[in-house]
């Protein structure tokens, strides 16, 4: 595990609890925040923190590697769709908590929707500028694995999140827009972020509705990719679906893909069919 060490020389709060699921390897919290998790394995302890005094050193970057899955599906409402979900081979599942979404779920159904996934797949909360504490709050009844912020959050978010023992090691997922060089605030917001997230997530712009829209990002423009991600990976999300899926991958050539409209009947609602046709697709392409 390269510059990892166990049971590292000093344990800081910055403390990562490795478990295994399916053929890789998640990351947790703090081991205080792990234990409720049931979650087995080992603490690994990186060379860096989320305080603003983050180094990109090898250890942080097998966490990145470690904590992108290359199937992410998003956007539950039904329990019997998670079930179906995880039979399908998805790494990571996505609980939306944005009210303003109509794939939004409340945090005890997504709490129950996480007991299903435990140990199967990496939970990922999804939230749209909600504060650091109510995301604590979701997170003490909600056990997440990864937050992903899809909205307009500021360093300064990760900063106070920091202070929460909830928050303080769970992996930050950024969603970003990838505009070109007409959008130079896509850019400062990857370059901003880079030190303080295992994940990105490119998803068309829409100030509104905040992912899920069928929109496709530009895949052109991730080609080459962007030297402002540096070495943080990225998933490929916006209007997804079995007619593109090849083309976006060919093009684009991310990390992992994650899949809302494309594999629903309605919004919220999955489809079973095009789960497993787009998980069957994505490890073809993906590898």
């Amino acid at each position: 595990m390269g510059g990892f060490s166990l049971f590292a020389r000093e344990v800081r709060p910055y403390v990562y609890r490795i478990s295994k699921y399916r053929d890789g390897i998640t990351l947790c919290g703090s081991m205080a925040t792990c234990r409720p998790y049931h979650f087995g394995g080992s603490f690994l302890v990186p060379n860096s923190g989320r305080n603003g005094q983050t180094q990109n050193d090898s250890s942080l970057m097998e966490v990145r590697k470690t904590s992108c899955p290359k199937l992410k599906f998003c956007g539950f409402t039904r329990h019997e769709d998670v079930r179906i979900a995880i039979d399908c081979g998805a790494e990571a599942l996505g609980f939306n908590f944005y009210p303003a979404s109509p794939r939004y779920v409340s945090t005890e159904r997504a709490a129950e929707f996480s007991a299903l996934a435990d140990g199967r797949a990496l939970r990922v909360g999804v939230f749209v500028n909600e504060t650091p504490e109510r995301v604590a709050e979701v997170v003490r009844m909600c056990p997440l694995d990864a937050i992903q912020l899809h909205g307009d959050e500021s360093l300064s978010w990760a900063i106070k999140a920091s202070t929460f023992p909830e928050l303080r090691i769970i992996p930050i997922w950024k969603a970003i827009a990838w505009r070109g060089t007409q959008h130079p605030e896509d850019a400062a917001i990857a370059t901003q972020w880079t030190s303080h997230v295992t994940t990105f997530l490119v998803d068309a712009h829409d100030p509104v509705q905040r992912g899920g829209t069928g929109k496709t990002a530009r895949w052109d423009l991730l080609s080459p990719r962007p030297a402002e991600f540096q070495s943080v990976p990225y998933l490929l999300a916006g209007g997804l679906k079995p007619s593109n899926l090849a083309e976006a991958i060919e093009i684009a050539s991310p990390d992992g893909i994650d899949l809302a409209s494309g594999i629903e009947s309605s919004p919220g609602i999955k489809d079973p069919v095009l789960m497993k046709q787009m998980a069957q697709l994505a490890k073809r392409l993906l590898g």
